[in-house]
Protein backbone atom coordinates (compact mmCIF):
# COMPACT_ATOMS: atom_id res chain seq x y z
CA UNK A 1 0.00 0.00 0.00
CA UNK A 2 2.90 1.86 0.54
CA UNK A 3 3.72 2.02 -3.38
CA UNK A 4 0.39 2.75 -3.86
CA UNK A 5 0.43 5.58 -1.68
CA UNK A 6 4.02 6.67 -3.35
CA UNK A 7 2.38 6.13 -6.82
CA UNK A 8 -0.59 8.12 -5.83
CA UNK A 9 1.34 10.54 -4.48
CA UNK A 10 3.90 10.77 -7.47
CA UNK A 11 0.97 10.34 -10.04
CA UNK A 12 -1.11 14.04 -7.96
CA UNK A 13 2.72 15.69 -7.96
CA UNK A 14 2.75 15.28 -11.75
CA UNK A 15 -0.72 16.31 -12.11
CA UNK A 16 -0.20 19.27 -10.40
CA UNK A 17 2.84 20.54 -12.42
CA UNK A 18 0.86 19.13 -15.28
CA UNK A 19 -1.51 21.72 -14.21
CA UNK A 20 0.36 24.61 -13.60
CA UNK A 21 2.68 23.85 -16.64
CA UNK A 22 -0.89 23.96 -18.08
CA UNK A 23 -1.73 27.15 -16.30
CA UNK A 24 1.47 28.74 -17.60
CA UNK A 25 0.54 27.54 -21.12
CA UNK A 26 -3.19 28.40 -20.66
CA UNK A 27 -1.78 32.32 -19.55
CA UNK A 28 0.92 32.36 -22.39
CA UNK A 29 -1.50 31.30 -24.81
CA UNK A 30 -4.09 33.87 -23.50
CA UNK A 31 -1.36 36.24 -24.06
CA UNK A 32 -0.17 35.16 -27.26
CA UNK A 33 -3.74 35.12 -28.44
CA UNK A 34 -4.19 39.34 -27.16
CA UNK A 35 -1.31 40.15 -28.66
CA UNK A 36 -2.61 38.41 -32.11
CA UNK A 37 -5.82 40.04 -32.06
CA UNK A 38 -4.11 43.70 -30.87
CA UNK A 39 -1.58 42.79 -34.09
CA UNK A 40 -5.24 41.83 -36.41
CA UNK A 41 -6.81 45.14 -35.30
CA UNK A 42 -3.79 47.35 -35.77
CA UNK A 43 -3.75 45.69 -39.43
CA UNK A 44 -7.40 46.38 -39.57
CA UNK A 45 -7.08 49.82 -38.93
CA UNK A 46 -4.29 50.30 -41.36
CA UNK A 47 -6.17 48.91 -44.19
CA UNK A 48 -9.05 51.86 -43.51
CA UNK A 49 -6.53 54.04 -43.46
CA UNK A 50 -5.14 52.82 -46.15
CA UNK A 51 -8.50 52.41 -48.05
CA UNK A 52 -9.38 55.99 -46.79
CA UNK A 53 -6.35 57.55 -48.18
CA UNK A 54 -6.87 55.79 -51.49
CA UNK A 55 -10.65 57.18 -51.64
CA UNK A 56 -9.25 60.63 -50.96
CA UNK A 57 -6.53 60.19 -53.71
CA UNK A 58 -9.00 59.03 -56.15
CA UNK A 59 -11.60 61.49 -55.10
CA UNK A 60 -8.38 64.29 -56.18
CA UNK A 61 -7.75 62.74 -58.85
CA UNK A 62 -11.04 62.89 -60.18
CA UNK A 63 -11.14 66.97 -59.19
CA UNK A 64 -8.54 67.30 -61.30
CA UNK A 65 -9.95 65.75 -63.92
CA UNK A 66 -13.47 66.95 -63.97
CA UNK A 67 -13.70 70.13 -61.93
CA UNK A 68 -14.19 73.20 -63.81
CA UNK A 69 -11.17 73.96 -65.71
CA UNK A 70 -9.91 70.61 -64.80
CA UNK A 71 -7.95 68.41 -67.41
CA UNK A 72 -11.10 66.78 -69.08
CA UNK A 73 -11.81 70.78 -70.37
CA UNK A 74 -8.05 71.78 -70.81
CA UNK A 75 -8.30 68.82 -73.32
CA UNK A 76 -11.47 69.64 -74.72
CA UNK A 77 -9.72 73.48 -75.20
CA UNK A 78 -7.01 71.48 -76.67
CA UNK A 79 -8.68 69.49 -79.11
CA UNK A 80 -10.75 72.44 -80.41
CA UNK A 81 -7.76 74.51 -81.02
CA UNK A 82 -6.12 71.41 -82.65
CA UNK A 83 -9.34 70.94 -85.07
CA UNK A 84 -9.43 74.65 -85.86
CA UNK A 85 -5.66 75.15 -86.81
CA UNK A 86 -5.87 71.21 -89.06
CA UNK A 87 -8.90 73.14 -90.75
CA UNK A 88 -6.43 76.63 -91.25
CA UNK A 89 -3.50 74.64 -92.48
CA UNK A 90 -5.56 72.68 -94.83
CA UNK A 91 -6.75 76.24 -96.37
CA UNK A 92 -3.23 77.54 -96.18
CA UNK A 93 -2.08 74.57 -97.86
CA UNK A 94 -4.76 74.93 -100.98
CA UNK A 95 -4.11 78.34 -101.04
CA UNK A 96 -0.49 77.61 -101.28
CA UNK A 97 -1.43 75.25 -104.12
CA UNK A 98 -3.63 77.37 -105.90
CA UNK A 99 -1.18 80.47 -105.62
CA UNK A 100 1.34 78.22 -106.81
CA UNK A 101 -0.35 76.88 -109.77
CA UNK A 102 -1.39 80.79 -110.13
CA UNK A 103 2.28 81.50 -110.38
CA UNK A 104 3.26 78.94 -112.68
CA UNK A 105 0.66 80.40 -115.22
CA UNK A 106 2.59 83.31 -114.95
CA UNK A 107 5.58 82.53 -115.56
CA UNK A 108 4.31 80.67 -118.85
CA UNK A 109 2.55 84.03 -119.39
CA UNK A 110 6.09 85.92 -119.31
CA UNK A 111 7.76 83.19 -121.26
CA UNK A 112 5.02 83.79 -123.51
CA UNK A 113 5.29 87.44 -123.83
CA UNK A 114 9.36 87.69 -124.08
CA UNK A 115 8.87 85.08 -127.06
CA UNK A 116 6.69 87.66 -128.53
CA UNK A 117 8.67 90.16 -127.67
CA UNK A 118 11.81 88.79 -129.31
CA UNK A 119 9.98 87.99 -132.61
CA UNK A 120 8.67 91.53 -132.87
CA UNK A 121 12.04 93.12 -132.49
CA UNK A 122 13.32 90.71 -134.78
CA UNK A 123 10.73 91.92 -136.92
CA UNK A 124 11.33 95.62 -136.56
CA UNK A 125 14.93 95.78 -136.52
CA UNK A 126 14.72 93.49 -140.23
CA UNK A 127 11.71 95.88 -141.25
CA UNK A 128 14.24 99.43 -140.34
CA UNK A 129 17.04 97.07 -142.37
CA UNK A 130 14.74 96.21 -145.59
CA UNK A 131 13.68 100.21 -145.07
CA UNK A 132 17.24 101.73 -145.04
CA UNK A 133 18.12 99.52 -147.96
CA UNK A 134 15.24 100.25 -150.30
CA UNK A 135 15.01 104.14 -148.67
CA UNK A 136 12.02 103.32 -147.11
CA UNK A 137 10.64 105.51 -144.33
CA UNK A 138 9.00 103.80 -141.49
CA UNK A 139 7.33 106.25 -139.00
CA UNK A 140 7.44 105.61 -135.06
CA UNK A 141 11.01 104.00 -135.80
CA UNK A 142 13.84 105.52 -134.79
CA UNK A 143 16.60 105.13 -137.55
CA UNK A 144 20.01 103.48 -136.37
CA UNK A 145 23.21 105.50 -137.00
Amino acid sequence: MQMADTDMTETESSLEQNLGEYSEDQTFNNKLLSGIIGIQQTLNSLIIIKFETQNEEIHGIKNDIYAKDGIEDRLQAVATETEDQTTMIAEVRNQNTNLTTELNLMKSYVVHLETRLDCQQSQIANLVERSMRENAIVIGVHERK
